[in-house]
């Protein structure tokens, strides 16, 4: 598969054989794209949270969230950047699922913005060598 690229809030390229999904889940107006592999066994989620002021506080409000929906969400900082990105990894657990991921948030101009790779976590270093290259494409 070739790439293709996203522009958004976020700019970074995704394998041309993922299927983008803008607005995915009306109740959550913060995920504002969905990009998801072949069988739905990976994806890319492009987050953008407004009035937020740094990243730290980005992952908690997110991890705020997700609970109030019975998903808990643990996460990490990394110490590492990309073009201004800081690195987290994490997982969240719901529904007898505990799905693996990776992220990179920055601020912007008025709040947070930024996105997720993630896999199952029996799939996740299946998906590993793309992952990088998607973070790493990221500008």
């Amino acid at each position: 598969a070739g790439l293709l690229t996203y522009s958004g809030p976020v700019n970074f390229q995704y394998p041309s054989d993922w299927s983008v999904q803008h607005n995915p889940n009306p109740t959550l107006p913060f995920l504002i794209s969905q990009i998801n592999s072949p069988g739905n066994k990976a994806s890319a989620e492009v987050y953008k949270l407004p009035g937020v002021s740094g990243t730290d506080e980005a992952m908690r409000y997110l991890s705020q969230v997700f609970a109030s929906y019975g998903i808990s969400m643990s996460f990490q900082i990394m110490n590492e950047t990309y073009n201004g990105y800081q690195l987290y990894s994490g997982s969240t657990s719901g529904n007898a699922n505990t799905v693996k991921w990776v992220a990179l948030f920055k601020v912007v101009n008025g709040g947070v913005v930024g996105f997720a790779v993630g896999a199952p976590s029996q799939y996740f270093s299946a998906y590993q060598q793309i992952f990088n290259a998607i973070l790493s494409s990221t500008n």
